[in-house]
């Protein structure tokens, strides 16, 4: 572990910052190991997706050591699973499938017995969702959205009636969709992209016909982003990103202004560029972005980093590092970190590696001090 001695001092209520902030603990292994990008929480339990193809679901009711309790295994529906979202009520997993170029629903009612229920794989199939990278679903559960890394696009499809999503439009000419993230209205889609720009805005009132409005760029965090996130309110995104040649491929954070007018034109607050590769804060491939219940610290991961870090943003002019864990077995406990949850003090992070030792696959799981949890 490496720490940070200078930014465990202060205080906060009056306590004293504990010295230790992030603590790893242990990880969740499939039969083999196998690489996992991405997860979702929803209630009291964990949904992953890995490269076995496969869908796992645990128990968190003890979560330094969560409990497997029910998995299906799927050659063609969860061929080159990336993405996983649960539906608020918790009875289905959507999952979007880079290799399968499809978007596959799943019954997860029965958590010990997922089965799969349909797909959507658009109007030109192994085309229309070809590299689906990523997804998001609306606080109805009524609308998914689909990124897509080799077709540079954004997918609406209508999951009203699970058993029949329906394909409604598609924004093109995004480049390297990653991730995509709803404003509070739902009547606006922020996806960031990892090849040009660093996000592209898409009015989405009517998801039928939806409208690039723009793509915003700013040389001051850099050219690119991955992983995001939103403020409760729905007045500042947070993104992250290799950056871009010119600062380096350090990763950076960024803050940024969506209130009110700004909805449709997000201005950056304030930047943090990491340091060089090979050093603490480096931080390039960023991909999980998770506030805490209280919205004073930031907990992110990174993919070229092999890292779980925490960031003070009280002041959120001046993003400040407090601590980056890489684990105890340097490079392979958190070994190309990528999606992120935090739930009841615990950060659950999806590890893709894919070196000739399986050691760092699975899903890690980083204890987190209260005090960077808890609201005042």
């Amino acid at each position: 572990m490496i720490i940070l001695p200078n930014f465990g001092i202060s205080r906060r209520a009056g306590n004293l910052a504990p010295a230790v902030a992030l603590t790893y603990m242990t990880r969740l292994q499939d039969t083999p190991a196998a690489a996992s990008v991405n997860l979702d929480i929803v209630g009291n339990y964990l949904y992953t997706i890995n490269q076995n193809k496969k869908l796992l679901i645990y128990d968190l009711s003890t979560p330094a050591n969560p409990a497997l309790i029910g998995s299906v295994t799927d050659t063609t529906n969860l061929n080159g699973a990336g993405g996983v979202r649960v539906s608020p009520d918790g009875t289905r997993a959507y999952v979007s499938c880079e290799a399968g170029a499809a978007m596959t629903v799943w019954n997860v009612s029965n958590k010990a017995a997922p089965t799969f229920v349909a797909s959507q794989r658009g109007p030109t199939p192994g085309t229309s969702l070809s590299g689906a990278s990523n997804l998001r679903l609306n606080a109805a559960g009524t609308l998914c959205l689909v990124t897509t890394i080799t077709r540079n696009s954004l997918a609406l499809i209508n999951v009203s009636n699970p058993a029949a999503p329906t394909w409604l439009a598609e924004v093109t000419g995004l480049n390297g969709a990653r991730d995509v993230y709803l404003s509070k209205d739902e009547k606006t889609a922020y996806v960031t992209c990892d090849s040009a720009g660093v996000m592209a805005v898409v009015d989405i009132t009517n998801p039928a016909a939806p409208v690039l409005v723009r793509t915003v760029t700013d040389a001051t965090y850099g050219t690119f982003a991955r992983g995001i996130t939103m403020n409760a309110a729905g007045t500042r995104l947070y993104t992250m990103g290799p950056t871009n040649a010119g600062l380096g491929w350090k990763g950076s954070i960024g803050i940024w202004d969506i209130s009110g007018a700004k909805q449709n034109n997000p201005t950056l607050v304030s930047a943090y560029v990491g340091t060089a590769s090979g050093t603490a804060g480096y931080l390039a491939g960023g991909r999980g972005m998770v506030l805490s219940p209280d919205e004073k610290y930031l907990y992110v991961t990174s993919e070229a980093g092999d890292s779980f870090s925490l960031f003070d943003i009280n002041d959120e002019t001046t993003i400040k590092l407090i601590e980056i864990n890489r684990g105890a077995v340097v490079g392979t406990d958190l070994d190309a970190a990528m999606g992120l949850k935090v739930k009841a003090g615990y950060a659950y992070i999806a590890c893709y590696n894919q070196a000739a030792s399986p050691a760092g696959r699975g899903i890690a799981i980083v204890k987190v001090d209260p005090y960077y949890g808890t609201p005042n």
